[in-house]
């Protein structure tokens, strides 16, 4: 999934701005503490997806925050446009 994940974003990071980003910090973490983040497409609309990110804090396993960032589709002329199909497959 880190792959597809990564391939989304460089393939499509011009036509897909983000319109709306939110996280609620849940525990404390310090700096240096290794974290695990999870990735994945919860919604696919007509001209928007959003994705939905979970990070835990490695050592106990603990989540410390979690969010999402809502992204509108548009082309080069930045119109909306529909969700590219491959996204559109793997969405929730």
């Amino acid at each position: 999934m880190e792959k597809v994940a990564s391939d989304i974003r460089v393939r499509y990071s011009e036509i897909m701005p983000v319109a709306r980003a939110y996280c609620c910090y849940l525990a404390p973490i310090s700096y240096g503490d290794a974290v695990v983040i999870a990735t994945w497409i919860a919604e696919v609309k007509k001209v928007q997806l959003t994705f939905r990110y979970q990070l835990v804090r490695q050592s106990d396993g603990v989540p410390f925050a979690e969010g999402f960032t809502a992204h509108g589709c548009i082309d080069a002329s930045g119109r909306p446009m529909r969700v590219p199909h491959g996204i559109s497959l793997l969405g929730g």
